[in-house]
């Protein structure tokens, strides 16, 4: 009974010690890499082609399984991220891909060379275009996988329709002529292309009817000539009154003097549009318009003989302003009080060491008077001296007449 007790006893402590093992956790070690295979170890590609090359490591559960990839000839067969083979030219080359641990797997590429071009397509065969405008040709080489995809275009009559780069067509004027595309073996593909003339402005329209001006300042007005794609788009400008607005290039109104007149705009072929232009007197005390262009003509004189520009200056207008209402009163470089002219820039505290000045009347433009100035001596050897650095001008009238001053600092 004894043996019994005592034999159960060690059954029992042998199922609690198996159960408890069986309870322990189970760590496996970690795996590390011990071969790498690549899908392919031979392959064949073509120059310009891709293919992706795929690795497999051993065993399955390597904890790293990253993979270099590289090339034994970078001239035949490159390498990009992901086992991407890039054909380049012909040629073998040997790819590595390599385990982080040095494990290495090997494919041997030969490359053959693309081939030649067989053929070249248009997108078109025939063509009618309309002189003055722009048409693109498409080229399409085959095969599609061809060496070399150039295509090198041609006109076979260059003053009816000329080519530009990516098979640009440009007509020009009325005619025939072949477009050729030429690939970079010789092969050929046409398109036979008809010019028609464009056609005459049917006519014109101006972006104003009507207008009010102040003297001394510009507009641009803007033409439309109709059809879009006439042959002929040039415009002749004019005014019934050049003393009142004259016009210049592109259609800019320079308003003069008040009055009334009338701006034409005229196509190549006598169509015409017009506009009522009205220009009122400037109502403010100083005409600024006629000041900075009296600033910008003078700038044009000195450049023109190498000398620096004078700079607009605060403390010179100011002082051009005093003078020029002063010359209403007394036309003389001697101030009403019978001080001399460059006191007016002491009052207003203007540092100079230089001053002089020029003064006119009578003169209803910025370009009369500075051609007049320029053609007296004295006043010309003001403009274009090289003590002044600085200038201020004042333009007022008495209502008939404008009353004209140049301030120059140094």
């Amino acid at each position: 009974m004894k043996k019994t007790t005592k034999l159960l006893s060690l059954l029992l402590s042998f199922l609690m010690i198996t159960t408890m093992i069986a309870a322990l956790p189970i760590t496996a070690d970690a795996a590390t890499a011990t071969s790498i295979k690549i899908n392919y170890t031979s392959l064949t590609m073509t120059a310009g082609t891709s293919f992706t090359l795929k690795a497999t490591i051993s065993p399955s559960n390597a904890t790293n399984k990253n993979v270099t990839w590289s090339s034994g000839n970078t001239t035949v067969a490159g390498m990009a991220s992901g086992g991407v083979v890039k054909a380049k030219k012909a040629g073998t080359a040997t790819i590595t891909a390599k385990t982080t641990n040095g494990k290495k797997a090997t494919c041997k590429i030969t490359v053959k060379a693309a081939p030649a071009p067989t053929g070249v397509k248009l997108s078109a065969s025939t063509l009618t275009m309309t002189a003055g405008t722009k048409y693109t040709l498409k080229a399409t080489v085959s095969p599609s996988n061809a060496a070399n995809k150039t295509v090198t275009w041609s006109s076979s009559n260059t003053t009816v329709a000329g080519m530009a780069a990516g098979g640009v067509i440009n007509a020009k004027k009325a005619g025939a002529c072949t477009i050729t595309a030429k690939t970079s073996n010789g092969k050929k593909a046409t398109c036979k292309l008809t010019v028609k003339a464009a056609p005459a402005p049917s006519g014109i329209k101006l972006n104003a009817s009507t207008l009010t001006m102040t003297e001394g300042t510009k507009y641009t007005i803007k033409a439309t000539i109709t059809p879009t794609n006439a042959s002929n788009k040039n415009v002749t400008w004019s005014s019934s009154s050049p003393y009142v607005a004259g016009m210049g290039s592109g259609g800019v109104i320079n308003a003069k003097c008040p009055g009334v007149c009338t701006i034409t705009a005229k196509t190549s072929n006598g169509k015409t549009a017009t506009c009522k232009i009205t220009v009122k007197k400037c109502t403010s005390e100083f005409n600024e318009a006629f000041e900075t262009e009296v600033v910008k003509l003078i700038n044009a004189e000195r450049t023109k003989r190498g000398l620096a520009a004078l700079k607009k200056d605060s403390g010179a207008v100011k002082a051009a302003h005093v003078r020029a209402k002063e010359l209403l009163r007394s036309f003389s470089h001697t101030r009403p009080d019978g001080r001399n002219f460059y006191s007016a820039a002491d009052d207003l505290g203007v540092d100079f060491r230089a001053a002089g000045e020029n003064i006119a009347y009578g003169y209803d433009t910025p370009a009369l008077v500075v051609r007049t100035w320029m053609n007296s001596q004295g006043h010309k050897e003001n403009i274009l001296s090289t003590k002044f650095t600085k200038i201020g001008i004042g333009c007022c009238s008495d209502g008939e007449t404008y009353y004209w001053l140049q301030f120059f600092l140094g």
